[in-house]
């Protein structure tokens, strides 16, 4: 990967830093890709104190869309992948609050998916390990949102 920064990195070829939209987002198969295999429907439920001191749960629902950074970091994963096989090790890195959990779930989803050319599985489980029970249940979640 790339070290991050405030805002989008300058392209190699001059253009503009808002290019990867028109390049790598809306051209046709790049959307549909999107939309098969990232945009999910997410529940969660809350449980919200009153001023009375008594709880209520809150359900909220919303369309999961991948930002610009998880996209990328799936999208080269996947295509590594594919080319050299499975036995590598790799560190998915964003900050706090940017959707870590979301990239990890996309990410052991399509590896969970990927086929070689003989149309044979790459991969016969996928394992996702944390060190954070909060992060542990919360990846749960995400990934069973999924299915």
């Amino acid at each position: 990967g790339q070290d991050g920064g405030a805002g989008n990195p300058a392209t190699e070829d001059g253009d503009y830093v808002t290019s990867y939209l028109w390049k790598e987002v809306l051209q046709k198969d790049k959307l549909l890709d999107i939309l098969q295999k990232f945009i999910s429907f997410q529940i969660t439920r809350e449980h919200i104190r009153q001023p009375d001191g008594s709880m209520r749960q809150v359900v909220k629902r919303r369309v999961i869309f991948p930002r610009y950074h998880q996209l990328d970091v799936v999208r080269k994963l996947i295509a590594d992948v594919k080319e050299n096989g499975p036995g590598h090790n790799y560190l998915i890195q964003h900050s706090a609050g940017s959707g870590k959990s979301n990239s990890i779930a996309w990410t052991a989803y399509r590896l969970a998916s990927l086929h070689n050319e003989d149309n044979e599985p790459i991969f016969t489980s996928v394992f996702i390990i944390t060190d954070r029970t909060v992060l542990d249940a919360q990846l749960q979640n995400t990934v069973s949102g999924f299915d």
